[in-house]
């Protein structure tokens, strides 16, 4: 039974359709199934989000492809799907400050404990309690509702579509490496990889900025995006002359202030140290190999300060102001649109790539 300070949106009983609500399951390798799902019961803290967008991201991919990513393996029948937006249906207790029956809302997808050390001290991204989206074993949002706490909830503005809304978590990760980063304004940076996070981390970078962007990239497609939306793309695999002295030839032989590895290589990481300036930095984003093949001399040499990045962390609000200043356009990201009853065969044609492929979105139907 609802508590009975629940605050309902008018209409809301319609809305939800029902005590059930239908999930796309992921069983195992190559193995999804529809299922149905109690819906779920917001508490005290909590809203009730209808779903309205997902992206499918790399991650999801991975645990389609081999059932896990490192350590994280899927065990038991797993809900996919992390980046997503939604519309607040029920708050359990009065509604707090925006976020109200019928708002619009990007989710973050990770429930710290907020007591751990990592936690107390802002780096909540680093709690080992932290609950994430579609990490085994907690579900993701492949699905109609989501319960959620509001403090995770960031309303979205008119001028935000809730597909924008959904990739707030892709460039949240960009705003966290282009924090690592620190690059000056007026500064050089090299991004590894023009994926759809190789991509907004090129945005972000430009945004906050950075007076030129070089981005290494072997598919053309991937290149000339990145050219459009303002970087300054490389071919890794040129016959017309190696990347890193194009870089040195207009950096002026200093190397670049930082480099973003987002192309989850050993090759690409070696590139990273050896194309940045002493003293810079090189952040690793790209999920790779565990002991890459790597000049480690380059770091000593240099010192360079190579940084990790996890998730992130106070990120979202930042990412949601550079979309609504129109400083950092996401949308030409999504080449590719599914309607959540196709949403297996979204996530087929998703896992087999293609150079002219970057984001796929789940589009929930409307009620």
């Amino acid at each position: 039974m609802r508590p009975s300070s629940s605050c309902w949106a008018d209409g809301a009983e319609a809305i939800k359709g029902g005590s059930r609500v239908k999930a796309l399951v992921l069983h195992g390798p190559l193995d999804l199934r529809w299922e149905e799902r109690p819906l779920p019961e917001p508490q005290m803290g909590e809203a009730l989000v209808r779903i309205t967008a997902v992206g499918i991201c790399g991650s999801d991919l991975h645990y389609y492809r081999h059932g896990r990513i490192g350590r994280f393996v899927v065990e038991k029948p797993l809900i996919l799907g992390h980046e997503c937006a939604g519309e607040v249906v029920e708050v359990a207790g009065p509604a707090a400050g925006n976020i109200k029956p019928g708002r619009r809302v990007a989710l973050e997808p990770g429930i710290p404990c907020w007591s751990c050390p990592e936690c107390r001290t802002g780096q909540y991204n680093l709690c080992r309690s932290v609950r994430f989206f579609a990490t085994p074993p907690i579900d993701g949002v492949f699905c109609e509702y989501v319960a959620h706490p509001v403090n995770l909830l960031y309303p979205l503005p008119d001028q935000v579509g809730e597909e924008e809304g959904a990739l707030l978590e892709p460039l949240s990760v960009a705003v966290q490496a282009c924090r690592k980063a620190a690059v000056p304004p007026g500064g050089s940076a090299l991004v590894s990889g023009a994926g759809p996070i190789g991509l907004v981390t090129m945005l972000v970078l430009i945004a906050s900025g950075a007076s030129r962007v070089f981005v290494t990239e072997p598919y053309s497609f991937r290149r000339r995006l990145a050219a459009k939306l303002g970087g300054y793309p490389l071919d890794p695999f040129s016959t017309e002359g190696d990347i890193l002295d194009v870089i040195n030839d207009l950096t002026k032989g200093r190397g670049v202030d930082a480099a973003i590895e987002c192309a989850g290589n050993a090759a690409a990481l070696a590139a990273c140290l050896r194309a940045t300036k002493p003293g810079g930095r090189v952040v690793v984003v790209g999920l790779g190999e565990s002991i890459p093949q790597v000049p480690m001399q380059e770091v000593i040499d240099k010192e360079l300060g190579v940084f990790g990045v996890f998730r992130y962390a106070n990120t979202y609000e930042q990412a949601l102001e550079l979309v609504c200043s129109g400083r950092v356009d996401v949308k030409p990201l999504v080449t590719h649109r599914f309607p959540f009853a196709d949403a297996i065969a979204a996530m087929q044609q998703a896992a087999t790539g293609g150079e002219e492929r970057m984001k796929t979105l789940i589009l929930m139907p409307k009620y």
